[in-house]
């Protein structure tokens, strides 16, 4: 190993690849019991942040929906049941694993009505129903986390 290859013995670690497509759960739970000292900031891709450095900040980027994606309806009479066949979409199963765009893409295809949020697992978010939102849970680290 090069001199320039070898950190000092007591080198504090400064990023985790090892948490690419792990949990935020597992992502903070690694970096906590490595480097206690760090505030933790978990942020969806293409969220706009500042770019200073912070030497005691990590960010970890998430990408990957985490949840079925679904309004809440509320329940039809029997006389609106027979409407069923033509009723918009409102849950969307399939894309649980995808990137936040390809989730985005899909439901503004096929529901171009609603208002996309997307959220973080974990995130406090006010239980009102509202027929024209939809949330994306997101939970999946999508790059490595890293001091700054």
């Amino acid at each position: 190993m090069s001199s320039s290859d070898s950190k000092p013995p007591n080198a504090a670690k400064t990023e985790w690849p090892e948490l690419l497509c792990k949990t935020i759960k597992e992502a903070k739970e690694t970096i906590k019991s490595e480097r206690p000292d760090l505030e933790i900031q978990v942020v969806t891709v293409g969220t706009m942040v500042t770019q200073e450095f912070n030497e005691k900040r990590v960010r970890i980027w998430v990408d990957k929906v985490a949840e079925v994606l679904c309004l809440r309806i509320a329940v039809m009479s029997s006389s609106d049941q027979s409407k069923t066949c033509h009723a918009p979409k409102t849950e969307w199963p399939e894309l649980v694993g995808r990137t936040i765009k390809e989730a985005k893409a899909t439901i503004k295809k096929e529901r171009p009505d609603l208002k996309i949020e997307v959220v973080t697992v974990g995130t406090s978010v006010t239980e009102e129903f509202n027929l024209k939102r939809v949330r994306i849970w997101v939970d999946t680290v999508a790059e490595i986390p890293r001091i700054g």
